[in-house]
């Protein structure tokens, strides 16, 4: 992955994100038994938009319930993620989101 990254370390890029959906909340590793956010975040030098909700040809994974907990959240921000897409969240997330909000440092 350095190798792969050099290649793209001087173009104009903001962040990364995790292409392909349902990226984990409850996880160090973006996906089981891949790299983890922690190693993309530095390695690139670049925070990390989470990609939850999204699958295979932009269908829906539903909504992902490991990101509406503060502790996933917060050890994900200390991982260099600063922001998560759900596809479809649940009726209730705005209040979840609100919720959350007091509870967690502010990234940006």
């Amino acid at each position: 992955m350095t190798k792969w990254w050099s290649y793209f370390a001087s173009a104009p890029i903001d962040f990364i994100h995790t292409s392909g959906g349902n990226a984990r909340g409850d996880l160090a590793q973006i996906k089981p038994n891949e790299l983890t956010y922690r190693f993309m975040s530095q390695t690139t030098g670049k925070k990390i938009l989470a990609d939850t909700g999204y699958g295979v040809a932009g269908g829906s994974t539903g909504h992902n319930t490991a990101w509406d907990d503060a502790n996933n959240l917060r050890a994900r921000q200390s991982d260099g993620v600063i922001s998560v897409v759900q596809a479809n969240p649940r009726g209730d997330w705005g209040n979840t989101i609100r919720s959350l909000k007091s509870s967690l440092p502010k990234v940006c």
